[in-house]
Parts: C-alpha cells; structure tokens; sequence
C-alpha cells in the first residue's frame, strides 16, 4: 500500500515538473538587456519616458524550404508616440530614386543637377554619400528629384507605415511645397527636365508628444515654449525596421510592396550601405569606421572587423539619436534586424547643441547593440 502511494506521488510530481517546464519561456534578448546591471544600459531604460526608448528586433530565420521568417520582439514600442526621425529618412529616399531612374531612360551614373544647384552630380554618387557620411544636401537633391506627393504616395503603396516625409533637411526652405527642376544631362545636351513641382500641402501628424522640451532657439531667438513637430518628417520605427526587411528579404513580403530593383541596383544600394568612409576616400581621423554605425561601435573609433557586416542608416537631431541597421556576422553565420530611438536632452531645450550624445546616447545604442550580438552569438 505505501509502495503504491509513494509511486503515485513520484508519478505526480514528474508530471507536475513537466507541466511547470513546458510553462516556462526562455528568456528573450529584449528582456535580457532589460534586465543589465550596466548603468549605461540600465539608467536610460529605468525611465523610458524620460528618454523616449523604443527598440524593435527581428531575428532572422532561413527555413530549408527557402522561406523566411523573423522572430520579432520590442521594448516600448508605440508608433503613436513621435520621435524626429532625422537623417534615418534617407534610406527610403535613396531606394526610390534608384528605383524611379530604373523606369527612365537615363541611369544613376547620368549627370544630373538641381535647377539653381552650381553643382553637377549623379545619383550614385549621392547615395553614396548618404550612407558614408550622412551628407544633407544629398538627400536634398533626391528630395527634389522625387518630390513630397510621390514619396508619400510610394511609402503608402510599399505599406512602409506609419511615416510622413515632407521636408528638406538642415535649409532655410526646408518645407518649401514646390520642387525644382531636376536636369539630367549627357555633355550638352538635355536628356530630362523634371520642371518644377508643386506638392500638396502637408497636414498635420495625428500622434502623441508632437510637442517636444520646453523651450527651443529659432536662429539666436529663445522661445519659451515646447517646438511642435506635427508638419515635420516622421519614420516610425516599424517602417523604418521593414524598409531593411523589403530590401534584404523581399520573398518575405508580397511583390507589390517591394521596391522594385534590379541586381545592379541592389548590388549598389547594399554595397553602399555597408561600406566605411574611409573605403569611400574620407579620412579616417575625422571619419572613423562608427562615424555612422552607431550599434555594437559607436563608443570607440577603432576600425570594424572586416566579418562584421552592418547596413544602416542612423539619425541625430534635436537630442535624438537612432540607428536602424541589419547586422551580419559573417564568421559566424549571425543575422538579426535592430532599430533603436533614444532621446537624450537633459535641459529640455532644443537647438542650444547641448545634448548628451558622447555621454547617454552613443554610449547606450553601442552597449544595447553589443548585448543583442553577445546574446545571439551565444545562442
């Protein structure tokens, strides 16, 4: 009798613990990071509100039969809530204009320049210097080649949502509803005249927290009040984290949310993407490997190991700091998507150039990106 009760009780409790086992969920690397001792990582994500945290991950998973699926998982992640997207806009910039030179008659290597602009360029060379050293009047001249309503218009169709991009950056006529004529060239003669464009008027963003510090400088001028970014660019981090994902992994989405490239192209835009200032001619002083890559290196300026593959865009403006970027360890066979806000504005005061860059933001999206590569390269 008692040989019979203590059986069933074994019997019990190995059921019980395989019950509590199969309960229990491994811990993300989301949670993990969360969950740091460090003080850089620890410090900012303790008071999200304060500096406006919102990460998004993906990992990437090859299945044998050639499909793809991404494990996604967030920390604060609210498309409601604005953040000023910055220079992270040129990555969706970039990828129309080469896709809308594709349906011309010209190429990306034809001269081209913007009507008033001494300067005579190429697309090309443009998007390369996007992506080496973050250029504004790069991502200008491609502003006014594709034009406010066909950018937003190509953004809804690729379901790369929520976003808005509606203005110049860094230039007195930044929200100007009128294009200039874009004229591509082939020595003297005129291949293309875009002539001018006149947009649509830009309406005001439906989000939370538009309104942004307590005071801001407009040129020398304090103003006492919190700067309202409801007519600004906004880039959600969802858009932003798909953008890679449609570029990268095109099979994982329908074919008419895609961008439409070629290989060259895609060649090029990946290339371009991954590529050191320093192999693009820059120096290297000035213009260290983390110039632009501000996960896993953005808190030292030695180079990048040559295995380490990152294509990204990243964004700093008015005390925000973001980078979006795919990662790939080549050595060791490691992909994942990482796309991270910070908001790092200590006074509240926008436009003073008193930010906490060096000290909170380029320190916190290094740390954060090396816990994502060290969890994953443990797995």
């Amino acid at each position: 009798m008692h040989k019979t009760l203590f059986c069933l009780s074994l019997i019990f409790f190995i059921t019980s613990c395989k019950k509590k086992v199969k309960e229990i969920k491994p811990i993300s690397v989301l949670q993990e990071v969360a969950a740091s001792t460090d003080s850089i990582l620890n410090i900012p994500l303790s008071n999200p509100e304060k500096y406006k945290i919102q990460i998004l991950f993906s990992r990437v998973y090859e299945k044998k039969d050639g499909s793809i699926l991404f494990e996604k998982e967030d920390l604060g992640l609210n498309n409601s809530n604005y953040f000023y997207p910055a220079s992270t806009v040129k990555l969706p910039i970039a990828l129309l204009a080469l896709e809308k030179i594709q349906k011309s008659s010209y190429s990306y290597t034809t001269p081209f320049f913007v009507e008033g602009d001494s300067m005579t360029t190429t697309i090309k060379d443009e998007i390369n210097k996007i992506f080496a050293v973050s250029d504004n009047e790069a991502f200008n001249r491609l502003f006014e080649y594709l034009g406010t309503d066909y950018i937003n218009k190509q953004l809804q169709e690729k379901k790369l949502t929520p976003s808005r991009i509606c203005h110049r950056l860094s230039v007195n006529n930044a929200d100007d509803r009128v294009s200039k004529a874009v004229i591509f060239t082939n020595d003297e003669d005129t291949l293309f005249n875009s002539g001018t464009q006149i947009n649509n008027q830009v309406q005001r963003l439906n989000l939370k927290n538009t309104e942004i510090g307590i005071a801001y400088y407009d040129d020398e001028d304090l103003i006492e009040e919190p700067k309202n970014f409801n007519q600004k660019n906004y880039y959600s981090l969802v858009a932003m984290h798909k953008t890679l994902q449609k570029l990268f992994y095109p099979e994982a989405f329908s074919g008419e949310e895609n961008f439409n490239l070629n290989n060259e192209h895609l060649d090029f835009i990946k290339q371009s993407m991954s590529d050191l200032p320093r192999t693009m001619g820059y120096d290297e002083v000035t213009y260290h490997d983390s110039y632009v890559k501000f996960f896993i290196y953005g808190d030292q300026k030695e180079r990048i190991p040559e295995h380490i593959k990152i294509y990204n865009k990243v964004g700093m403006a008015y005390g925000f700091l973001i980078d979006n970027a795919y990662i790939h360890d080549e050595l060791n066979d490691i992909k994942f998507f990482l796309t991270a806000t910070i908001y790092v504005n200590e006074n509240n005061t926008l436009n003073d150039d008193h930010y906490e860059y060096d000290e909170i933001g380029f320190p916190f999206l290094a740390r954060l990106g090396r816990a994502v590569y060290e969890y994953e390269l443990k797995k």
